[in-house]
Formats: C-alpha cells, sequence, structure tokens
C-alpha cells in the first residue's frame, strides 16, 4: 500500500519534487489516504508531517468527505499529543464536513409554523405504562 500511495503522491508533484499546485485536489485525495494509513498505524511523526503539508494545500476545492477525514484524523492525532483545543477545533470541522455531505440525504425539518397540521403527532396511540390503571388519574384528581 505505501508503494501505490508513494506512486500517487509522485504524480501529483513537480519535477523537482515539490507538490503541483495545479493537481491540489488530488494532492487531498493522496493525503487523506495517507494520513488514514498512518493513524492506523501510529505513526504520529509522518501523520504531522502530512496532516501539515494538507492543510498548506490553498488551491483545491476538496470532496467535504476528504475534508473530514483529514480533520477527524488531526482530532486525533492532537489528542495523542493532548493539545485538546486543537483537537477540538479539528473534530468541529470534521463534523461540518461529514454534515455537509449529509445534507442532502437528511433536509431540516419544515418549521412548526410550516407544518401541517397534526405532522408533530405520533403516528401511534401511546402506550401505556405497564402496572398503571385506568382509574389512576382519578386518584390525583380534587374533588369538584
Amino acid at each position: 500500500m505505501s508503494k501505490i500511495l508513494r506512486d500517487l503522491h509522485r504524480s501529483c508533484q513537480k519535477e523537482d519534487g515539490s507538490d503541483d499546485q495545479r493537481k491540489g485536489t488530488q494532492l487531498l485525495e493522496v493525503y487523506a489516504v495517507e494520513i488514514q494509513m498512518h493513524t492506523e498505524q501510529k505513526n504520529t511523526k509522518q501523520l504531522k508531517q502530512l496532516y501539515n503539508s494538507a492543510l498548506g494545500v490553498k488551491s483545491a476545492i476538496p470532496h467535504p468527505r476528504i475534508m473530514g477525514i483529514i480533520r477527524e484524523c488531526g482530532g486525533k492525532m492532537h489528542m495523542a499529543e493532548r493539545t485538546w483545543a486543537d483537537a477540538a477545533t479539528d473534530f468541529f470541522e470534521a463534523f461540518k464536513s461529514y454534515d455537509e455531505v449529509l445534507w442532502p440525504l437528511h433536509p431540516p425539518l419544515p418549521s412548526a409554523s410550516r407544518a401541517p397540521l397534526g405532522w408533530f403527532r405520533a403516528p401511534h396511540p401511546v402506550p401505556q405504562v405497564l402496572g398503571a390503571s385506568k382509574h389512576a388519574d382519578e386518584q390525583h384528581r380534587e374533588p369538584v
């Protein structure tokens, strides 16, 4: 797997060995897979280098899922380093990216003012609690 990733990374580099910013989106996808691999292997030194390189790519329009993967692994890396504020920031950014991916699948609920009458009602009657009698309400009522 490492050899394949090296070849993919080389395809996104210039002849001098630097990253080709014109291939930014492809480069981020390669970084995401490499970051995942190093996260699983707990190779934090290489992970930190790849993570910083990935965040340095500015010429890309990445898919939100790719940025979610990079940020989630970055959050795990920061947790291992015990930098809690950075971990929280990365996890929040990962959550936003994943949420952006899922949004078309789960559109927001209509507001109560636009919902049709009865929209908020339960589809089935609520079952009674076991052991409750029909006359339990009458015991707690005050006489009229």
